[in-house]
């Protein structure tokens, strides 16, 4: 015999172990689509913040590049004023300060006469000293050797030598040369 029916009843305990299955399985595909659409969401606001971190980093470094761009002649200036600055911390290493000991020698001229002009004046680092002092007649020549042999004027010198007397016949001129050791100024003796 054929059968044309299909009897539920007596396919009862199937049925509910199928509709069972069919629950678990609507449930769980509910819950996984959830998972699936909560986790897309979650990493699409992630990358959207990543994305505006980037893009604001991005723009920060276009205008610090436009900055860096703007300041190089700044920079340059920088630079140059640095390399002039360790030149003039050379200098003053190894500069004589000749300005108090060219301030002394200038001092004693009216002392001596009116018409004496230092015409040479040398100084290096260790205080060694090459001078130059010219006279316009025989008379004021003479008056300041006067103040030359005198303690007032020996006492700013460790050593001093006349180098030579020279004589220009053309305008009468004299000319007297020294050279010499300094004392620092510091330590002169009074």
């Amino acid at each position: 015999m054929k059968k044309t029916k299909i009897n539920l009843l007596t396919y009862k305990e199937n049925y509910r172990q199928i509709e069972k299955f069919f629950l678990y399985l609507r449930v769980s595909t509910i819950v996984v689509v959830f998972i699936f659409i909560s986790a897309i969401c979650y990493f699409t606001v992630t990358m959207k913040g990543l994305t505006d971190k980037y893009n604001s980093l991005v723009k920060r470094k276009t205008m610090l590049m436009a900055d860096v761009d703007n300041k190089k002649e700044t920079e340059a200036k920088i630079i140059y004023i640095q390399d002039k600055y360790t030149a003039l911390k050379t200098f003053l290493k190894d500069d004589a300060r000749i300005l108090p000991y060219y301030d002394l020698l200038i001092s004693v001229l009216p002392q001596s006469t009116t018409s004496a002009k230092l015409e040479d004046f040398n100084v290096d680092t260790q205080r060694n000293i090459d001078f130059k002092f010219s006279f316009q007649n025989l008379s004021d020549l003479t008056d300041f050797f006067k103040l030359v042999e005198s303690d007032n004027f020996l006492k700013n010198f460790e050593k001093l030598t006349l180098g030579g007397i020279t004589t220009d016949k053309q305008s009468a001129n004299y000319t007297l040369s020294f050279t010499g050791t300094l004392v620092k100024i510091n330590e002169s003796k009074d």
